[in-house]
């Protein structure tokens, strides 16, 4: 499977080059987002347990083709209370129901009737959704409906555009598990082993589904940037072993980027083992016959971090959580290179499927910043532009001239970088098996 990825990605390179997708160079708003109208929200709650939301713009009853965005919010921990989840992670907590009835459309998501690993019951809960707004306001001739899909929320988002329900036109991906779930999952769980191997006692035990974003914050959260402080040499081996990634352009922001990924991983990591490994049906990762590379011993590390073995019912149940890279209508999966909680790689993975079965509804565009989901305001509307364009077949003057994506030839770099990475760890692993090592030496 690895080998077959690698020729794929060496075809990418060369189709990157030549992609489809040019910025406007004319006709195009200037580079600031415009400021958006606030929207005037409605809730519905469920009997399911979910609560509906629905946001019009002000002048919705005079808008000729009444458009809908549907929003598909991200993971959030069993202990928390049902949330919207429906701001920007960049910082500014701009709500995107602003940005969107600010484009003159519709904006309506949900809660979910439950937190977790919901991919599933998500898929439904927003079907009916769309049905339900429908039946409020009927749809007229030249309505479209978008999907937009954040992390977990990308999967929903993307899951949906491949299962042709009719419901939806366009779909904008970002930051989505959408290249394979099994990968994701033994990110998170190499990272929860390598963690308790390398620094011990820090997270004395696993919090239990009951724990809350805001007690982890309180009680996790300064024991974990502590610990990171305190042993930066084994911090920057937990990056390594982990392949966690980090901004290296400084000292300063070296330290700082990689506290921040070690904490956003241990959040997850944690956090969603014992809630998904209940809903998958047993445990969903394994790591025995792996080998670890890049501590200042490898023979040590091998010898003493835990072995697990993947539950087959569980590795069975996660096929209902990948992708075809075959949807039937638009996409658009945008990403940040340097994503902490979700690699990079699943959209360069997602966007592989897609050639591999002749698709050509996946537009990728990647973002060079650190940050899960961190896209600015004008990022998403430059992204909803060129979605429009997709579906719409009209003209690309609602992209920015000045994109702040990568170009083609900058995204096809990208992909040099991700399969050499891929081709490295493929030959580290044929090395394990085919080399007898000498005896372990303890330090």
């Amino acid at each position: 499977m690895r080998v077959r990825w690698l020729l794929v990605f060496t075809l990418l390179v060369t189709l990157l080059g030549n992609f489809g997708v040019t910025r406007a160079t004319s006709a195009a708003p200037a580079n600031a987002a415009p400021a958006p109208a606030v929207a005037t929200c409605t809730p519905y709650p469920q009997t399911s347990g979910a609560t509906w939301k629905i946001c019009l713009p002000a002048d919705w009853d005079l808008n000729p083709v009444q458009n809908v965005v549907v929003l598909a919010h991200g993971y959030v921990v069993p202990g928390d209370p049902l949330t919207y989840q429906d701001t920007l992670a960049d910082g500014t907590g701009t709500p995107m129901s602003d940005i969107i009835t600010g484009m003159g459309a519709a904006f309506i998501t949900s809660t979910y009737p439950r937190n977790g690993l919901v991919v599933l019951d998500a898929k439904a809960d927003l079907v009916a959704l769309v049905n339900y707004f429908t039946s409020l306001y009927p749809k007229t001739p030249t309505r479209k409906v978008y999907l937009a899909g954040f992390s977990m929320g990308g999967l929903i988002a993307a899951q949906l555009a491949e299962e042709n329900t009719g419901k939806f036109d366009g779909a904008l991906v970002a930051c989505g598990i959408v290249g394979n779930f099994r990968r994701e999952i033994n990110y998170w769980g190499n990272f929860n082993l390598l963690y308790r191997a390398m620094f011990p006692g820090v997270v004395a035990s696993p919090p239990v589904s009951t724990t809350t974003s805001i007690t982890w914050t309180t009680t996790y959260s300064p024991s974990i940037r502590a610990a990171a402080s305190a042993n930066i040499t084994a911090t920057q081996q937990l990056l390594t072993l982990a392949k966690a990634p980090v901004v290296t352009d400084t000292y300063t922001t070296t330290l700082q980027t990689g506290a921040a990924t070690l904490e956003q991983l241990a959040y997850f990591s944690f956090l969603s083992a014992e809630e998904s490994a209940i809903r998958l049906g047993g445990n969903p990762f394994g790591n025995r016959g792996y080998w670890y590379w890049g501590s200042s011993n490898d023979l040590y590390l091998n010898r003493h971090i835990p072995r697990v073995t993947a539950s087959p019912t569980a590795l069975l149940e996660m096929q209902k959580y990948d992708t075809t890279g075959k949807p039937t209508i638009p996409v658009v999966a945008i990403h940040t290179t340097l994503d902490p909680v979700v690699p990079v790689g699943q959209s360069l993975l997602y966007y592989a499927k897609s050639q591999l079965a002749l698709n050509t509804n996946v537009t990728p565009l990647l973002a060079a910043q650190y940050g899960h989901c961190s896209f600015t305001q004008a990022q998403v509307i430059e992204a909803f532009g060129m979605l429009t364009y997709k579906v719409t077949g009209g003209p690309l003057a609602s992209l920015q001239a000045a994109s702040t994506f990568m170009s083609p030839v900058e995204m096809a770099a990208e992909v040099q970088k991700f399969t050499a990475l891929e081709a490295v760890e493929a030959a580290q692993q044929l090395h394990v098996l085919t080399t007898t090592y000498l005896p372990l030496v303890v330090r």
